[in-house]
């Protein structure tokens, strides 16, 4: 694995452990933090964080590879009926729900109707017992309607019947040059609407051929260099190379949660044929489809 790739991952996981570690005392309920087993657990978590949190300052890290992109854990604990009991402060934030509207709401509800799709095949499954323990790409949507999209480690909190969503969103926030100059710590300015229109447009259509930057550009009211440098700007990636990836991670999941024929899930995903399929999850992934799917 490349070392740029073995720092993402790195930071990756420090911060869901962090986070998990903070849902457990905000979410459990007392008596499980009495729990031997729980209490146990805990040293466990924080001991490799501390070996992790060694290893980053050896690699100095934290870094990031885009300074207007802040990586975000928001984490749900969902009780018996899969409604939300308990969330982080960030989960209210970077979906926009204001104080409590979050408590109680079914959490399919606050995801795409694709991401709908594949929550219901994880949470469907008769879970054995181990409960459940999947990983894949979900898209969340706003209270504005807008696409968020997270990666998300979903688990069962046995033996109590919860379950722990732990999702792992990238938020991107365009500083002012007030905020730049340092007179405001808080001045920021919201990423152009077109520019947000396009990327909340290729999220919500990955099953389908990217259309040209010319028919984007005409279709949203941008001209085509502004579009392409400023989505660069903004996300850190081309237009192509974005769709590719996210369209390669919902692959990803389908493979993981469905008995989908891999051909079927090529075409679900955009790709107009299976080696071109083959030949991008591998060349993003390192490994073929059916490779994945035969994963432990």
């Amino acid at each position: 694995m490349p070392e740029n790739q073995k720092k993402e991952r790195l930071e990756y996981l420090y911060r869901l452990l962090s986070e998990n570690a903070q849902a457990y005392d905000a979410c459990l309920p007392g008596d499980a933090l009495k729990s031997e087993r729980r209490n146990s657990l805990r040293e466990s978590m924080d001991s490799i964080a501390e070996t992790m949190l060694s290893v980053m300052l050896d690699y100095r890290m934290p870094f990031r590879k885009n300074r207007r992109a802040e990586l975000v854990q928001m984490v749900f604990l969902l009780d018996g009926q899969h409604s939300v009991a308990c969330f982080s402060s960030a989960a209210s934030a970077v979906l926009k729900f204001r104080g409590s509207a979050l408590r109680r709401q079914p959490f399919g509800s606050l995801l795409c109707a694709h991401s709908q799709e594949m929550w219901n095949r994880v949470i469907g499954r008769k879970p054995g017992s181990a409960g459940i323990d999947a990983y894949l790409p979900l898209h969340f949507n706003d209270a504005n309607g807008r696409i968020v999209p997270a990666l998300c480690y979903i688990t069962s909190l046995l033996p109590y019947g919860n379950i722990i969503v732990n999702a792992s969103a990238t938020l991107y926030v365009k500083r002012t040059r007030a905020a730049v100059q340092g007179k405001s710590d808080s001045a920021t300015a919201e990423i152009p609407a077109p520019v947000r229109e396009v990327h909340d447009y290729i999220l919500s259509h990955l099953d389908q051929p990217l259309p040209a930057l010319r028919q984007l550009a005409g279709k949203f009211g941008i001209a085509e260099h502004s579009l392409k440098s400023g989505f660069r700007r903004e996300f850190n990636a081309g237009i192509h190379g974005f769709y590719n990836e996210h369209r390669l991670l919902r692959a990803m999941g389908q493979i993981r949660h469905t008995d989908m024929p891999l051909k079927e899930i090529a075409f679900a995903c955009g790709f107009n044929s299976y080696l071109n399929f083959y030949k991008a999850f591998v060349k993003q992934f390192g490994h073929s489809p059916s490779g994945e799917r035969h994963r432990p």
